[in-house]
């Protein structure tokens, strides 16, 4: 039997005096439906994913690079996941929509520090893993071990609550 592997690796590459922060998929599956496989590759994940256009090597060109430090300068958050993104997705657009209403109803604190973001982004890991381990079959669970986190704060500081 064949198996999948999908890992994400993060770091800076300096642009023009600006550290920019790029995360690189490493995976054999086809598509995040995680059946198919492929051979192993390397993509780069910033640009395309804000940008919606497929990864290009082109994309570690300077004038990408700078799209991606405005992007992020702007406030947006980039989100990636191992796991189920067609179940993650829709549950973290939920949680952040939520969070943008209540922001502008006033009724929510401002994301300042790593601890305040890091909540923001494994809630809705958890909320994936709870749903399907009451509710999908054993041999369809994609998540639902120890759930892994990495925020990375626009300073370069980084915080993990799983000691990753």
């Amino acid at each position: 039997m064949k198996y999948g592997i999908g890992l994400h690796v993060t770091g800076y590459e300096l642009i023009e005096g600006t550290y920019i922060p790029e995360l690189f998929l490493i995976s054999n599956y086809a598509n995040t439906a995680y059946v198919e496989l492929r051979e192993l590759s390397y993509s780069r994940e910033t640009f395309h994913s804000i940008t919606g256009s497929p990864p290009e090597e082109r994309h570690r060109d300077p004038e990408c690079r700078k799209v991606v430090h405005e992007y992020l300068i702007n406030g947006d958050l980039i989100i990636y996941n191992n796991g189920d993104p067609n179940l993650f997705n829709p549950v973290f657009n939920a949680i952040f929509d939520t969070y943008r209403h209540s922001k502008r109803l006033d009724k929510v604190r401002e994301i300042e520090t790593l601890h305040d973001l890091i909540s923001l982004i494994r809630r809705p890991i958890e909320v994936v893993a709870k749903f399907q381990s009451d509710f999908f079959k054993v041999d369809k669970i994609l998540v639902g071990r120890k759930v892994h986190d990495l925020a990375v704060w626009r300073d370069q500081r980084y915080y993990s609550t799983s000691g990753d």
